[in-house]
């Protein structure tokens, strides 16, 4: 069994519906474990008995260290503070688990993770990096996106954990320093010299709004009615090379729900390839009317 984590509130509940849907729809020997950030999102989680999740309650999550930062950061900030907490609570509060992944809720699955699981090999955990464009490069962010990362389950990545979670309680604000430091992000640019972390190679994982713009894209099979195309993302199309990689899983950076119940979206300020706009975001779009129809008659109890 594959085990992950993420955490949102209600604002981000459709969203999060969503990932996990599409996670079991592609993993569906996964096990998906929720921060529930709100007691209203807890109650409506509660009612809709997601399949193969454990829900955590916010007041079970918090210690004293985290809730002494609440009120001096912004709470997008403190929420960054929590996300090397949930991993480390999660693996102590369940020791058997061999590894955990934590995962934005703003992500939804195309493809089984197994390609991304075959190139970590025995890695003892793993990191994606940015991948912008040649020339749009935001250093400041970052080497590596806090989409999904991943962790064995040994003594060693604990420590990592331990060590994060130090760095995240100490500072972890929405602006870079010149330490390099930015939100939770900035302090894995050192992962891979310090921890062994793999850095992943596979472009359809993180496939995202901020560096789709340098691929090229087809279709692995025509699309029909009722069955989802295969895309895949080329980085290479030239005489002496072809390469390319399916569309594992989208990171779905500045999508708004404008109108949760009216199902109005925004997609985001970034140029969208044709077949990126043409069928990865009304599948998204899709999913989300699927998850507000299914909260629907909940919403007036959980507000």
């Amino acid at each position: 069994m594959r085990n992950f984590c993420t955490l949102f509130d209600s604002n981000y509940r459709t969203k999060g519906l969503v990932l996990h849907q599409t996670l079991m729809h592609h993993m569906p020997d996964a096990h998906l474990y929720i921060l529930c950030l709100d007691d209203p999102l807890y109650g409506l989680l509660s009612i809709l008995k997601p399949e193969n999740t454990t829900l955590i309650r916010l007041d079970d999550f918090l210690d004293p260290a985290l809730r002494s930062k609440k009120n001096s950061r912004t709470y997008t900030e403190w929420v960054w503070t929590m996300t090397p907490s949930l991993p480390l609570y999660i693996l102590r509060a369940y020791p058997h688990l061999k590894e955990i992944a934590y995962v934005d809720a703003d992500i939804a699955f195309f493809h089984h993770l197994q390609p991304m699981y075959d190139e970590i090999g025995d890695a003892p955990c793993m990191v994606i990096p940015h991948r912008f464009p040649p020339g749009k490069e935001k250093l400041e962010n970052g080497k590596y996106n806090v989409s999904l990362v991943w962790w064995r389950n040994t003594p060693r990545m604990i420590d990592l954990l331990q060590t994060w979670r130090g760095q995240c309680l100490d500072w972890c604000h929405y602006w870079p320093d010149t330490s390099g430091r930015f939100a939770d992000q900035g302090y894995l640019n050192d992962w891979p010299e310090e921890w062994d972390a793999h850095v992943l190679q596979h472009h359809g994982c993180n496939l995202a709004p901020f560096n789709m713009g340098q691929y090229e894209y087809r279709y692995l099979d025509f699309p029909a009615p009722g069955r989802e195309p295969e895309i895949c993302i080329y980085t290479s199309l030239t005489e002496e090379q072809v390469t390319g990689y399916k569309l594992i899983f989208f990171h779905f950076h500045e999508f708004q729900v404008k109108n949760e119940l009216g199902a109005q979206f925004f997609r985001c300020n970034y140029a969208r390839p044709n077949i990126i706009d043409k069928y990865v975001y009304p599948a998204y779009e899709t999913a989300l009317r699927h998850q507000i129809e299914r909260i629907r008659p909940h919403v007036q109890h959980t507000r």
